[in-house]
């Protein structure tokens, strides 16, 4: 086997092409051991197995994960290793999940208490999680589920009193806002019922037409067999449910009591 020095002409030609077959190998190589994963978890019920994606950042990585070998003709097993740099992604968490010292008096009350965490909180929560993992379909139909179940709760017990001064509250008839919403549905609602309620400032256009981009998406994926969500797309949908889920929460009129509404509310 013929070897290069650093500082030979040729070895940054052949370092590159090194690379180059070496992304390519890889990239083959998972496709490969995916489809075989795929046929196990999916045809086999071993549901707990899962596909690696490809990752040009973490090729190395994988290529030590695997214990990856090659051989060149007849000669000796050697270590596969092209040289390839690890590339991480850090995600600094947003301030509102911080535990500040105002939140104490809260959590003491929540935890002393039997009450179970908000629903609509817990779906957010959970399609964060799915999210973070990689499961992009199933997160967006937490974050529809959130949506929905934020909206009809609104509609149930709205805060005519918070609503009355931006609207005329001589022509809406804030008691039937439920059979509206159940009529009209999700969708609908969000198009039409939702933006006349709340103004600009309170719900913006943009946070409003990506939810309803999302209740498309959620219904794509469940009725029309959508296989992915393009990252990016997958957290605008969630940040945007999220800040409506919040507006809708702090404009529904708690059933027992109004502390407890603060309390789940300042979580969002």
């Amino acid at each position: 086997m013929l070897f290069r020095s650093p500082t030979n002409e040729m070895y940054e030609d052949l370092s590159e092409n090194y690379r180059q077959y070496g992304q390519s190998i890889q990239a083959h190589a998972l496709n490969i051991h995916n489809r075989f994963i795929q046929y196990s978890r999916n045809y086999k019920g071993q549901f707990w197995l899962a596909s690696y994606p490809f990752e040009v950042g973490n090729i190395s990585s994988r290529n030590n994960h695997f214990s990856a070998r090659a051989m060149i003709d007849d000669g000796e097993w050697f270590r596969w290793c092209p040289n390839f740099p690890m590339l991480a992604d850090l995600a600094l968490g947003s301030e509102r999940t911080y535990i500040n010292f105002e939140d104490w008096v809260d959590i003491r009350e929540f935890v002393s208490g039997e009450q179970r965490p908000n629903l609509v909180l817990e779906l957010l929560a959970n399609a964060d999680n799915l999210n973070g993992e990689g499961y992009r379909r199933s997160a967006l139909i937490e974050w529809v589920a959130a949506l929905e179940v934020a909206l009809f709760r609104f509609s149930e017990n709205p805060d005519s009193n918070r609503l009355a001064p931006a609207l005329d509250s001589t022509r809406i008839d804030f008691t039937s806002l439920k059979k509206q919403v159940n009529r009209l549905g999700l969708s609908t609602s969000f198009r039409y019922l939702i933006p006349i309620l709340f103004d600009e400032e309170i719900l913006p256009s943009l946070v409003l037409k990506n939810c309803y981009d999302a209740i498309d998406m959620r219904n794509a994926v469940v009725h029309g067999g959508q296989r992915d969500i393009n990252a990016g797309q997958a957290t605008c949908f969630g940040n945007n449910v999220r800040a409506t889920c919040r507006v809708l929460r702090e404009f529904t009129e708690s059933r027992t009591d109004r502390k407890s509404t603060r309390l789940n509310s300042s979580h969002i």
